[in-house]
């Protein structure tokens, strides 16, 4: 569900709720999805990661990811889905590189001459 707050001339605020189901994908473009998904994405990577830096490098990228090929996007039931995806692969994928980075130095600091 978006909520979005629109103001009258005459100075009353109106709350009005626009609803849009998530299956539905009329009406929402790359825009309204990064909108309505970047901080979500965010907090569900920070828990996976422990890093909020990270995290939010990690969706940024999986968002630029998606923005390059989003028409092909728009033909899945949840393209933020795809985005989510991406981000973990993205995470899964540097934890990797950092433990085998950590291996390699701790094998080669062992190995002292002597």
């Amino acid at each position: 569900m978006v909520v979005r707050r629109d103001v009258m001339t005459a100075g009353v605020e109106v709350q009005r709720l626009v609803v849009r189901l998530a299956s539905d994908g009329a009406g929402l473009g790359f825009e309204e999805r990064y909108a309505a998904s970047f901080q979500g994405l965010v907090v569900q990577l920070y828990v996976y990661t422990g890093d909020l830096d990270v995290a939010h490098d990690l969706v940024q990228e999986a968002f630029c990811r998606a923005y390059a090929r989003w028409s092909r996007l728009l033909a899945y039931d949840d393209p933020v889905a795809w985005v989510r995806r991406v981000a973990f692969n993205l995470a899964n994928t540097r934890w990797q590189h950092t433990c085998l980075s950590a291996s390699r130095w701790a094998s080669a600091s062992c190995d002292t001459p002597g």
